[in-house]
């Protein structure tokens, strides 16, 4: 036997057989096509399938281990793909104060255009909705007079605050909107447990600061400028945890983690399922 032969023999008893190579989370058996070494782990804890081991960065409460192994504390050699909708998301994302700005300013555009819109026909929103217009030291409902505005208003504004309230009817629109843009957007998510679990976290912050601001309003007076101020905050909330989640969704799909640098072996790709 030549010494080529030798060592290619050597080699070959070298590598662990298939049945010895098992995921190092669902501990099955499989080959070794299937799996990768991310890390500098070694033995049994050395291979991983791609799923398993995306659920598992999903899932950890660790953000850090989402990008290092939990054990050996190796920083996976993650490779990203480029896309210009996860990019404009970041932008997005990285410049969130200019664009809670602009927003806001386009609430209070859309609302002047409703209330012009509206002020041809009379009002017809403020009178469908029961609001009492403050108009000389008198209250007045669909333009007659109002003893009792207690019983008879849902609300009171004046004349200087009309722009505010339709900037709040604007805000129910855009909230609305904005609630069916996420649903549809969820559609089209594949990993979806993965957005819900991370998405679950961000609704309970906002069901408490909603809770909070109901509470507030029993206790102490609040105008229309208030309202809009917090209805625009909840659309933005909702905007920005559906973008985090999602970049974070996009970040594992259109990326993958290469082997070990230790090991002279190609890098394999990490496709989500």
């Amino acid at each position: 036997m030549s010494d080529f032969e030798e060592v290619k023999l050597n080699d070959e008893e070298s590598l662990p057989s298939n049945s010895d190579i098992i995921c190092r989370i669902c501990l099955e058996n499989s080959d070794l096509s299937d799996l990768i070494y991310p890390c500098k782990c070694a033995g049994n804890s050395k291979y991983v399938h791609k799923k398993c081991l995306n659920e598992w960065r999903s899932i950890n409460h660790n953000p850090d281990n989402f990008y290092r192994c939990e054990v050996c504390k190796y920083e996976y050699n993650i490779v990203k793909k480029t896309n210009s909708l996860v990019d404009c998301a970041k932008c997005l994302i990285k410049n969130w104060f200019p664009f809670f700005i602009l927003n806001y300013g386009l609430m209070y555009l859309i609302g002047s255009i409703i209330f012009n819109i509206d002020k041809i026909n009379n009002f017809s929103i403020i009178n469908n909705l029961d609001i009492c217009t403050y108009k000389n030291s008198t209250v007045y409902l669909n333009e007659q007079k109002v003893d009792d505005y207690f019983i008879n208003c849902n609300a009171i504004i004046q004349p200087d605050t009309y722009i505010v309230f339709y900037a709040l009817v604007a805000g129910v629109f855009i909230l609305i909107t904005t609630i069916l843009f996420i649903l549809v957007s969820f559609i089209f998510i594949k990993n979806k447990k993965m957005y819900c679990d991370s998405y679950s976290d961000q609704l309970k912050i906002l069901t408490g600061v909603i809770l909070f601001y109901i509470a507030f309003t029993f206790l102490f007076s609040y105008s229309f400028f208030e309202c809009t101020l917090v209805m625009h905050t909840i659309c933005m909330y909702l905007i920005h945890g559906h973008l985090r989640c999602f970049l974070m969704i996009s970040e594992s799909q259109m990326s993958y983690i290469a082997n070990y640098e230790g090991e002279d072996t190609n890098s394999v790709e990490m496709d989500i399922l």
